[in-house]
């Protein structure tokens, strides 16, 4: 009986090794090594599938009972072809069989990828964010908030020369405003396609979304002039014009330009301002922001350019002026020729009741400062002269939103015209 199960442990331990000596023949195949390097290195990108595995060197060592493989791999994702190098490794653990256990990269510098297809929809979309489009008179910065689509119109691509030339409608919009505009685009292949040249293929104007009202209107325009006095003459001079409308003729709106994708408009306009004895030509440049809630323009600053057409005193002045008898009454007539230069009378007399017979007069002579609003008077011969009095001259100032002849420097006078 002994004998017998001796037999039979013998029989089956050589039918063992026989089997363990069948498996370690059998190394790993492609197919296992496909499987493995999918796990290993495609598991974050499903779309890549291993199109081909080489062999390109083995070295099975059945003593050691290791195998070492090195492979090339092409794998394509849709987009590109990829040609990679691995090292893999095998060991017999028992027998079960040959198993991998090691995975490596290996010769990476002669990895290629090669592109299967043109540039695609959403790298197009990546590749031109941040680029600006012409819209008008203004540019639009291209950015994931505004950019509604991007549509193919054509492509022309040259796998050969790794290059893709592609006609594309781009369309944006933003709370108030929305545009389409057609762009040339250059790609070449460098490990990924790449913007080589991005080229708008015409300009186009954008278009305010329903319920929104894009253009300033002249009453907009004079309420914004009616926040900014005008700033006229000099550092020592310098007086503020008030604008209102009734002093407002020809009011003419040169241009409009829309900037900040809509959100802010710059206008340029001319008037002519006509008050009292000033005529001057305005260029102001105003600026205006969108009011998101209310949707309606806000201005906020404006610039003048003034050129004074037509400033003449020509004519009566009446009032007072004070000297060392006190606050005495006066009539300055002043005649002004083409030259600015000036002639007046001045007339003065204490008793106000009197007035037909003034006290004194005397003639003057002087200049006009038009880009000061200043003048000055210098006392000539008299032509009646009171005992004791003698004659004086006068520094003043064209007051513009008061209508009258104010003391700059000397004697104190203030003189409305009266003819």
């Amino acid at each position: 009986m002994k004998k017998f199960s001796a037999v039979i442990l013998s029989g089956l331990l050589c039918s063992t090794a026989l089997l363990f000596a069948s498996c370690g023949d059998k190394t790993v195949d492609k197919s296992q090594m496909e499987e493995y390097i999918e796990n290993k290195y495609y598991s974050d990108n499903p779309n890549e599938k291993i199109k081909s595995l080489v062999i390109d060197k083995r070295n099975t060592d059945k003593k050691e009972e290791t195998d070492d493989i090195w492979c090339t791999v092409i794998s394509n994702d849709g987009k590109c072809e990829y040609t990679r190098q691995f090292y893999l490794k095998a060991r017999l653990y028992d027998a079960s069989g040959w198993k991998l256990k090691e995975f490596e990269e290996y010769n990476k510098e002669k990895w290629e990828t090669v592109p299967v297809s043109g540039v695609s929809i959403e790298e197009i979309k990546n590749a031109i964010n941040y680029s600006y489009i012409q819209a008008g008179d203004y540019e639009w910065c291209i950015t994931p908030d505004n950019l509604d689509d991007v549509t193919m119109k054509d492509q022309s691509t040259d796998l050969k020369m790794l290059k893709d030339d592609v006609t594309i409608d781009i369309s944006m919009s933003t709370d108030i405003m929305k545009v389409k505009v057609p762009v040339k685009v250059k790609f070449v292949y460098e490990d990924q396609w790449r913007l080589e040249t991005f080229e708008q293929a015409e300009v186009v104007e954008p278009e305010y979304k329903e319920g929104f009202k894009p253009d300033i209107t002249d009453d907009i325009i004079i309420e914004a002039l009616s926040q900014t006095p005008l700033k006229v003459g000099g550092t020592l001079d310098q007086q503020t014009v008030t604008i209102t409308e009734e002093y407002v003729k020809d009011l003419k709106i040169t241009e409009q330009k829309h900037s900040f994708e809509g959100h802010h408009n710059t206008v340029n306009c001319e008037f002519v301002l006509e008050k009292n004895e000033v005529v001057m030509n305005i260029i102001s440049e105003l600026n205006f922001e969108l009011n998101f809630e209310e949707k309606e323009w806000e201005f906020k600053y404006l610039n003048y350019t003034p050129t004074i057409t037509s400033f003449d005193l020509s004519g009566k002045w009446e009032g007072t002026y004070i000297a060392s008898q006190g606050e005495t009454n006066l009539t300055l007539d002043i005649t002004q020729n083409n030259a600015n230069k000036l002639d007046a009378v001045f007339e003065f007399f204490v008793d106000p009741k009197n007035k037909e017979k003034p006290d004194g007069s005397f003639k003057m002579s002087g200049n006009l400062y038009t880009d000061s609003f200043t003048f000055y008077l210098g006392a000539g011969e008299w032509i009646v002269k009171p005992e004791g009095y003698s004659t004086i001259d006068l520094y003043g100032v064209y007051m513009i939103d008061e209508g009258c002849l104010k003391q700059n420097s000397g004697w104190g006078f203030n003189l409305k015209k009266i003819g």
